[in-house]
């Protein structure tokens, strides 16, 4: 079974009884764009991200104006970040690592974060995701700290993971305090 099919499915069974009729006379989505890179996502990363994760719907109204994020990390592995929720102020996204070579499979990625609450922690959901494939990085935001901070940080390709790089919290000025690496 191909992407296609999986994402009909996906959204077929996962409405509510009292929604599915008016889902069976709802248009199709109409964001092309959106919709072919929903499809370009492999069906394993698409069952893993539908059943280990509470995120809502792909072509739900929520998420209707987000796409997936995807990069190719090596000629064996690629990283999609999958949009999770739409957040009160900005999206969420769920991060996983295909594998194709000898250890195959499809792996979700916890990115290092930091809080002066609860200090470096792994993150399921990261916030506003880029790719910027011309140096390899991936930036995302992490939780807000609790002065309303927000971390930012930048990660690369090891060789079997992601490596942070930089990591900072950012104020609503733009005032940035760098927490990794330490200030020398």
């Amino acid at each position: 079974m191909g992407p296609a099919p999986l994402l009909a499915l996906l959204l077929v069974f996962s409405l509510p009884a009292y929604a599915q009729e008016a889902a069976d006379d709802a248009p199709p989505p109409t964001n092309a764009a959106n919709l072919d890179q929903w499809l370009a996502v492999p069906e394993p990363v698409m069952v893993e991200h539908m059943t280990i994760s509470k995120c809502e719907e792909p072509f739900g109204p929520a998420l209707e104006d987000l796409v997936p994020v995807t990069a190719e990390l090596s000629g064996t592995a690629t990283l999609y970040a999958i949009p999770c929720s739409a957040g009160q102020t900005r999206p969420t996204y769920r991060l996983y690592v295909h594998e194709t070579g000898e250890i195959e499979g499809v792996h979700p990625t916890f990115p290092a974060v930091f809080t002066r609450a609860y200090g470096w922690q792994g993150t399921a959901r990261v916030y506003d995701v880029d790719w910027d494939a011309g140096t390899s990085r991936l930036t995302a935001e992490g939780p807000r700290d609790e002065d309303g901070r927000i971390g930012v940080g930048v990660w690369s390709w090891g060789s079997f993971g992601l490596k942070l790089e930089r990591y900072s919290l950012i104020d609503a000025n733009g005032n940035a305090e760098r927490v990794y690496p330490p200030a020398e």
